[in-house]
């Protein structure tokens, strides 16, 4: 109901977030939130992070969430007014500011659109065991996430997932079993585009390797 504001949630059912999710089609990955993204492209079989180089993406850790976007089940529907979505963090990208949601699109091999959907303010327990405020305040443990499939309904949906791991940054999306090389120090990709470049780096043998940008 658009007329209303906060209305108190119903059952969701266990729904499906994306129904018919055509995991089997996708080929390109868009997550963008504020004015960062990072494109995951399908590429002679080969997954790759599109903003470093179109160096080979870590298949397991996308394939995880591919499944996971699939069976994404509603445990609450969230009836809220257009004002309120500011305050679950939901409205689009597009709109600036820092209310904005994190926008996932999956599109096929001649990039179309198949389903995009937005993720919002995540939703906390307190370490006591209490629920937090859906609208702030409160609990300090992430356990769920309040989402809008962009599908032309504008209903929004609470999830039992907070889905920490999807965030714009794209070395958290590289393919690490090629920094597995023994005694590696570092380590840089230079392109014409200097926000492109990166490098890696350890301080002593053994030590974790450091992300950072190259010097070019």
């Amino acid at each position: 109901d658009w007329s209303s504001d906060v209305c108190s949630s119903d059952l969701g059912g266990g729904r499906k977030v994306l129904p018919n999710f055509p995991i089997n089609d996708i080929a390109h990955l868009r997550i963008k939130q504020g004015t960062n993204e990072v494109n995951l492209v399908k590429k002679d079989d080969l997954w790759r992070v599109k903003e470093r180089y179109d160096y080979p993406a870590n298949f397991s850790e996308l394939g995880d969430l591919l499944k996971k976007i699939q069976d994404l089940k509603i445990i609450e529907d969230v009836p809220v007014g257009p004002s309120q979505l500011g305050r679950l963090e939901l409205n689009p990208p597009d709109k600036g500011g820092s209310n904005t949601a994190t926008l996932v699109e999956f599109k096929d091999a001649k990039d179309a659109n198949l389903k995009a959907i937005l993720l919002g303010k995540k939703y906390s327990k307190s370490s006591g065991g209490g629920e937090a405020s859906p609208f702030g305040g409160g609990g300090d443990f992430p356990v769920g996430r309040y989402v809008m499939a962009q599908d032309g309904a504008n209903k929004v949906a609470l999830i039992n997932d907070p889905l920490s791991n999807v965030e714009t940054k794209p070395e958290q999306w590289l393919n690490k079993d090629f920094f597995k090389v023994e005694k590696l120090k570092s380590i840089a990709v230079t392109h014409p585009a200097g926000t492109n470049s990166w490098a890696l780096t350890r301080d002593k043998e053994g030590g974790d390797l450091k992300i950072g940008r190259a010097h070019v």
